[in-house]
């Protein structure tokens, strides 16, 4: 697999952004919005970039932020540990708070979900399913679990490799059941669409069954 590379931007970009994140209803085009969280989209010197929103309202995620852990702490550090292990996931960037947010910036992927390819009927490469145990036995050795590892949260490029979004539920464990969880969430999503559920079962393994070896895959 291509492995991802650790960017960063110059103090000019860094002060753009900070500009952009100041208008973001003008300056960028809204892509997702709920009481908890917004995503807008926008371009700062020919970079593709997404901030996400992270809404503080309750006084247990206020005090979360102030200890570093809010959403958008973790999906930050967890971005940049997986990126550094070589598992393909957005770039952040930079964490800002601005009045009752906290916002992540980070780059834009490009890749349709797992979910939206399937559904959509598209033919995908045969990799995928491999390619997505490989994912799985990754995050094992970094002692590591996703936490809504859906088809909705694997973005799949037209050579089939997967990359991971939604970090914000990125568990340190020891345990294996932790990544069996994730597997199984996974298939559970796929479910419906059980023309391609079986091929995925094949390559994964049942559910609640111990994780299949790489080279018996």
């Amino acid at each position: 697999m291509n492995q991802p590379k650790i960017q960063q931007l110059s103090s000019e970009q860094l002060a753009e952004v900070d500009s952009a994140l100041l208008d973001l209803p003008t300056r960028g085009s809204l892509i997702y919005d709920s009481p908890d969280q917004a995503i807008h989209r926008f371009q700062v010197d020919q970079l593709d970039l997404i901030a996400k929103s992270y809404s503080l309202r309750t006084f247990r995620q206020k005090a979360a932020a102030f200890f570093k852990n809010s959403r958008a702490d973790r999906s930050y550090r967890a971005g940049l540990r997986l990126r550094k292990a070589g598992i393909n996931t957005p770039q952040p960037f930079l964490l800002r708070r601005h009045k009752s947010q906290h916002i992540l910036v980070t780059e834009f992927c490009p890749h349709k979900a797992l979910l939206e390819w399937l559904e959509g009927g598209e033919e995908l490469p045969r990799s995928v399913p491999i390619n997505i145990l490989k994912l799985l036995h990754q995050l094992a050795d970094l002692q590591c679990s996703h936490g809504d590892f859906h088809a909705r949260n694997l973005l799949i490029d037209q050579e089939g490799i997967p990359h991971l979004i939604d970090l914000d539920g990125v568990q340190s464990n020891s345990s294996q059941s932790a990544i069996i969880r994730d597997r199984d969430r996974l298939l559970k999503s796929l479910k419906p669409l059980q023309n391609h559920y079986q091929d995925y079962l094949s390559v994964l393994g049942a559910p609640g069954s111990p994780l299949p070896e790489l080279s018996k895959s």
